[in-house]
């Protein structure tokens, strides 16, 4: 059987502040949601599209310490899908990412840098293991 690849990648905007919780045992986790614009050639408009992302561990400690609403990212990760039955027993599906790698394109609270001056990708860059602060 040959494997298949699970990997996306894709740059946005943060629509809302983060949200961080932690999971039973205790790890933490950050959620938050991308606005991905598209251009629709039909319809000769940008299409927006919601992406819920999923950080977890010191990652998600930093993004949630450092982002919020308006934030601009790039994110790189695994698509998950989640199924449940609603209440009239319909099937219903819901896409986010996992990520496994943020990276913070412009301003970030907390950081020190004065108003209209953006952040430098490179400075905020997050890798496992290593944090950038």
């Amino acid at each position: 059987m040959a494997s298949s690849l699970n990997n996306c990648n894709f740059t946005g905007n943060l629509g809302r502040d983060p949200e961080m919780s932690y999971n039973p045992s205790g790890n933490p986790y950050t959620r938050f949601s991308v606005a991905i614009n598209n251009w629709d050639y039909r319809q000769k408009s940008e299409v927006t599209m919601w992406m819920p992302v999923f950080v977890s561990g010191k990652r998600a400690e930093t993004c949630n310490q450092y982002l919020k609403s308006g934030s601009k990212v790039a994110v790189s990760g695994r698509l998950t899908e989640r199924e449940w039955t609603d209440d009239n027993g319909i099937v219903r599906k819901a896409y986010s990412l996992m990520a496994e790698e943020v990276i913070f394109l412009g301003n970030i609270r907390g950081a020190g840098e004065t108003q209209g001056e953006p952040a430098s990708p490179e400075e905020y860059q997050y890798h496992e293991g290593k944090v950038p602060f």
